[in-house]
């Protein structure tokens, strides 16, 4: 057995660790999991001890093809409800919908729809955005907006998410 056949099995847990961690939806849909499983798979292949851990190597692997993995998903979406005649709501809409669907906690659902209404209107494009799996530096390009711009909406949604779990804690 070379090395990488010895990574792969030896770090199976970092597919179920990263879904679990990143993509919570996720961690019952099996294409999700195929895709990353191949991906630890890939980076156990192409791994070469160069200044940083077989993990942190692996996870973003994972990530990366994940987030691949949804924008193929987004776009077939996209492209049956363009099918469907009947559905009148927007592209954005029914990808945010879709989302949402996914996420099985009530509570949560209801939570993260009254905290986006404390969101200004550009904050709610990104946590969007954040949610469909894209990178900051790809909603740099996709909004047009600088990096430090997008950086400081990202800061001030997580000030804003910590505000807001605090105060529900406390009711």
């Amino acid at each position: 057995m070379n090395d990488g056949n010895e990574l792969f099995k030896n770090n199976q847990g970092l597919v179920y660790y990263t879904l679990k961690h990143y993509y919570p939806y996720l961690t019952k849909d099996d294409d999700a999991i195929q895709t990353a499983l191949i991906s630890l798979w890939k980076a156990s292949e192409n791994y070469r001890e160069i200044g940083f851990t077989f993990s942190t190597y692996a996870i973003q692997s994972i990530r990366r093809n994940i987030n691949r993995y949804l924008k193929k998903e987004r776009k077939r979406c996209e492209n049956l409800l363009y099918l469907d005649s009947e559905n009148e709501s927007t592209e954005s809409e029914t990808y945010a919908s879709a989302i949402h669907s996914e996420i099985e906690d009530a509570e949560f659902k209801a939570d993260y729809e009254v905290f986006c209404e404390s969101l200004t209107p550009e904050q709610r494009v990104v946590i969007k955005l954040l949610l469909e799996g894209y990178y900051q530096i790809e909603i740099v390009d996709k909004l047009e907006l600088s990096r430090s711009k997008v950086g400081e909406l990202v800061k001030e949604i997580g000030v804003k998410w910590k505000t807001y779990n605090s105060a529900e804690r406390h009711r």
